[in-house]
């Protein structure tokens, strides 16, 4: 299974995953222009100020890599074409077997590579994430795609709120025919964004911790940034 992540989708949005995440507090932003933001207290370091982040900031792509030598060269290449062209890309091989790292080779110059005796895909996440020098970071599994406009819609809308420490696009998953199974985010979730609109009718905004708490409303990380 693949997915497509889609700034165009027809419908509302709003999801955070936080299993690699733990923060005081969250909130969430989530937009009808397929966008959506989390507001997180991190842990780490302190609460942005307004002006706090760079007019473009690095963004750190992070991809664990596990035996995807048929669809990685895809997913490169929606990075490559990203209308966003501040980012770096972190490939951590996850001690594949195949030949991911022979795939992966022509690449060199445009990836910085990893390699790490097989952990699972969270550990491969978070090795990518302590390699990173990007400001901000944005997942990406190795069999998912994003469309040109991925990057720079969610940067704007983090530049836009940058009390908010978490964005969210919708997506569209789909099978290696290219048979589509339907949107990433749930409809459970349309109420939410509704009662939580701002002035920006791209943008809803509000305490969403509840709704992560008790169901994982995404189901892919690399709609996150």
């Amino acid at each position: 299974m693949g997915l497509c992540i889609n700034p165009d989708l027809p419908r509302s949005l709003a999801v955070v995953d936080g299993t690699n995440i733990v923060p005081e507090a969250f909130c969430a932003v989530a937009s009808r222009t397929r966008t959506l933001l989390a507001e997180a207290a991190p842990i780490t370091r302190t609460q942005p100020v307004k002006g706090d982040r760079c007019a473009s900031p690095l963004v750190s792509v992070v991809i664990p890599a596990y035996n995807c030598a048929p669809f990685i060269g895809e997913s490169l290449d929606s990075v490559y074409r990203q209308t966003y062209r501040n980012w770096e890309v972190i490939v951590i091989d996850d001690g594949s077997t195949d030949e991911t790292r022979a795939i992966l080779a022509p690449h060199t110059g445009r990836i910085r590579y990893f390699y790490q005796e097989n952990r699972g895909t969270a550990a491969a996440r978070n090795a990518g994430v302590r390699q990173a020098r990007g400001e901000l970071i944005a997942f990406l599994d190795n069999d998912d795609i994003w469309l040109p406009e991925k990057l720079e819609r969610q940067v704007q809308v983090m530049q836009g709120s940058p009390e908010c420490g978490l964005v969210f696009t919708d997506g569209i998953m789909f099978m290696a025919d290219g048979t589509r199974r339907g949107p990433v985010i749930p409809s459970r979730l349309d109420a939410w964004i509704a009662t939580h609109l701002t002035e920006d009718p791209a943008v809803a905004k509000g305490d969403i911790f509840r709704n992560l708490f008790l169901a994982n409303e995404i189901s892919s990380a690399s709609s996150v940034m």
